[in-house]
C-alpha cells in the first residue's frame, strides 16, 4: 500500500504541475482553463484521499 500511496502521490504533483503549465499560458483559452481547473480539482482530490486515509489509519492504530 505504501507503494500506491507513493505512485498517488506523484501523479497527483503531475496533475498539479500541468493545471499551472496550462493556465500558465499568456493566451490560454477557455477550453485550456477549464482543463487546468478540472486537474487541479481532481489532483486535489487524490491527494486529499492519500492524506486522510493516513491519518485514519494512524488513529486506528
Amino acid at each position: 500500500m505504501k507503494t500506491f500511496r507513493i505512485i498517488q502521490c506523484v501523479a497527483a504533483g503531475i496533475g498539479l504541475l500541468m493545471a499551472v503549465s496550462l493556465a500558465d499560458s499568456m493566451s490560454a483559452t477557455g477550453k485550456e482553463i477549464d482543463a487546468s481547473v478540472m486537474l487541479l480539482v481532481l489532483s486535489g482530490i487524490v491527494l486529499f484521499g492519500v492524506f486522510g486515509n493516513k491519518g485514519r489509519k494512524e488513529a486506528a492504530k
